[in-house]
């Protein structure tokens, strides 16, 4: 731009020295008289010319004598200056269309500028359009669903069958509830109430049913919270309890929720005055029962002791007939008579188990620490003894807990697990029993597993019945009634009993102690 505006400077100085030096060159010669003129030109004078000089220096047919060196300017003045003023108008012309040319690029660059600015602007525009238009689309969407909305709360206002209401507070003078005035109830609350709402709508509680409000207190806590509440009352004027929900609208409105549950009282009354038969039936009856059970019970006791005694006698008289006529008898009649006697002994024992079987059922437990790990080596031992020529082994996998149990009877089912376990494990050249517990979330489970014969365990659900036996007396003596006693002791201390077996692989049985029943580990 500078070098632009230098540059038409230029042209415009040119353009004045040479107007300036053509107008002084007109006016100088056109002021001169003809005739010999004496003019110096720096260092030569000039006073005339000869004829010789004359014609040396005569050009054609002119004579310079009395003539200036820009006499041909000054005789073509007037050509001179036309020529002139159409260069300088020229080169005017030329400044003037490149001053227009300039600013037309200009214009075209600011056009351009303006352009961009008008194409951002539209883009803009267009982004802003669409983004409306999307809000437009939101604000439609939301309306409908207002309106849908508006109309299913319409629907549920009108059609729900708990009767709903809305009230605003009567303040006194300190800010407390006076008394409430409704604003607006549902068909619901009319039907219940039995009025119209003509009689309702704008008049206070007072008004509409004859007493004081008893909510004043809770809707003027939920003006405070903002919160819910849950209210149950009784109206002793109509007979009447209701029970609903009360929250706050807005600062000065409540809504309230409510069901009349009169019907609903008298059945839980009712049903609490059968609750209270019932269980009078059922402390007589459990009476009766324990009564029928004693008696039972005596009576059990009158007959095994009633039936052991003939099957003493039997076994006494087989073993003297043995002893007198022994010698004197076949093989076979000697054979029959120790069967009779070893069947009587039997008949006896199995008596004794039913009874001591009956006994643990009728006890109540005594619960004190056990220390399960030292419980357990000293049955073992005890048991131990009795088999001196056999190699029978205890091992204990994992630490046992101190457990809140009936010693006596916790010593009985250790007696009863291990003597099935040295039992079964007879034929073994080593036995091995093996004890372990483990803790769950809530109880302990305990293990003792055998190296034994074992068992299929399809026949597993006959193990805890009376006198259920997989054996024979002549494989394995027994009455059948060893399991059936740890049931018993293991429920009566609220947990469970399960045995696993594989046939001449081993057997193990589990038990369970809830937490509840032990004091420490």
């Amino acid at each position: 731009m500078q070098r632009r505006k230098a540059y038409f400077r230029s042209i415009a100085v040119t353009i004045l020295l040479m107007t300036l030096f053509f107008i002084c060159s007109s006016d100088l010669y056109a002021a001169e008289p003809s005739g010999n003129k004496v003019f110096s030109d720096t260092s030569v004078e000039y006073c005339g010319v000869n004829d010789i000089e004359s014609k040396k220096l005569t050009r054609d047919k002119y004579n310079v004598t009395g003539n200036r060196p820009f006499l041909l300017l000054t005789e073509q003045k007037d050509v001179v200056i036309t020529v002139s003023i159409i260069f300088i108008l020229s080169v005017i012309f030329i400044y003037v269309l490149l001053f227009y040319l300039n600013k037309i690029n200009r214009m075209k660059a600011d056009q351009s500028r303006s352009n961009k600015e008008l194409i951002g602007a539209y883009e803009d525009l267009s982004a802003a359009e669409e983004k409306l238009r999307q809000q437009l689309n939101e604000l439609h969407n939301m309306q409908k669903s207002l309106v849908f909305n508006e109309h299913r709360y319409a629907l549920l206002f009108d059609n729900m069958l708990n009767a709903f209401f809305i009230v605003e507070p009567i303040f006194n003078n300190e800010g407390g509830i006076l008394d409430v005035r409704f604003k607006k109830a549902n068909p619901g609350f009319y039907k219940q109430i039995r009025k119209s709402g003509i009689d309702v709508i704008g008049k206070n509680w007072f008004e509409v049913f004859g007493y004081q409000c008893r909510e004043l207190g809770i809707y003027q806590n939920l003006l405070k919270t903002g919160g819910t509440e849950r209210l149950e009352t009784y109206y002793p004027d109509q007979d009447t309890y209701y029970a609903g929900n009360a929250f706050a609208i807005t600062e000065n409105e409540i809504g309230v929720i409510f069901d009349n549950i009169s019907e609903y009282k008298t059945v839980i009354k009712e049903v609490k005055l059968l609750n209270t038969d019932l269980e009078q039936r059922v402390k007589d009856r459990t009476i009766e029962l324990q009564l029928a059970l004693n008696e039972l019970e005596v009576f059990s006791f009158t007959v095994s002791h009633d039936l052991k005694s003939p099957l003493r006698a039997i076994d006494g008289y087989s073993r003297i007939i043995l002893e007198d006529m022994g010698s004197n008898m076949d093989k076979d009649s000697a054979e029959m008579l120790g069967n009779i006697g070893k069947i009587s002994k039997d008949m006896i024992n199995m008596i004794n188990q039913l009874l001591k079987y009956s006994t643990t059922n009728r006890d109540e437990i005594e619960k004190e620490e056990v220390d399960m790990k030292e419980n357990m080596i000293s049955v073992f031992d005890e048991l131990r003894v009795i088999h001196p020529d056999r190699d029978i082994n205890l091992v204990i996998e994992t630490g046992m807990p101190v457990v809140y149990v009936d010693r006596a009877l916790f010593r009985q089912l250790l007696q009863n697990i291990f003597s099935n376990a040295i039992k079964f494990t007879r034929d073994r050249e080593k036995a091995i029993i093996t004890a372990g517990c483990t803790i769950t979330q809530d109880q302990y489970i305990f293990f003792i597993r055998d190296n034994g014969v074992g068992f299929d365990m399809k026949y597993s659900g006959k193990l805890f019945g009376i006198f259920q036996r997989l054996h024979t007396n002549e494989e394995f003596e027994g009455s059948g009634m060893g399991l059936v006693s740890v049931r018993k002791i293991i429920e009566k201390h609220g947990g469970r009993v399960w045995i696993e077996g594989k046939v001449d692989v081993g057997a193990t049985i589990y038990f369970t102690l809830p937490f509840s029943w032990n004091t420490a580990l």
